[in-house]
């Protein structure tokens, strides 16, 4: 299996667990139930999204970054357009550095938090059943 193959059926995966977290969380849950799913769905979705803006803002970076080097320009011949591609590829570095904390750190514990909040949810329910 080729590794465009890979990566499509792994994207596919995580949006259908994604999707089908979500789902239960709206159909089948209530109150604090419901939150805590829906944050294991949201951050299992938002990985991939903010991983993936990483990458497009990385490369809308170096690309912009590539167009226009200042560095090697005396100030009173830098254009108004080399101007711009500094403020873009600044601006690029800034956003994809935001994506990818977000995307690396924040979701998976997002998803950790959410997952243990459903289990004392759920503990915490079955243990009111049992009269305990």
């Amino acid at each position: 299996m080729d590794s465009i193959a890979v990566v499509a059926t792994l994207v596919v995966g995580i949006v259908l667990i994604g999707v089908a977290i979500i789902l239960l969380a709206l159909k089948n849950a209530t109150g604090k139930m419901r939150i805590a799913l829906l944050l294991m769905g949201t951050s299992f979705i938002g990985f991939l999204i903010f991983a993936v803006l990483h990458n497009v803002f990385y490369a809308i970076g170096v690309g912009a970054s590539n167009l226009g080097v200042v560095g090697d320009l005396e100030p009173h011949l830098v254009t108004d357009v080399e101007k711009a591609l500094v403020v873009i590829a600044n601006s690029m570095e800034v956003l994809h550095t935001i994506c990818f904390i977000i995307a690396v750190p924040i979701c998976p514990l997002v998803f950790v938090a959410g997952g243990v909040w459903s289990l004392v949810l759920k503990e915490r329910k079955r243990r009111q059943v049992d009269g305990r």
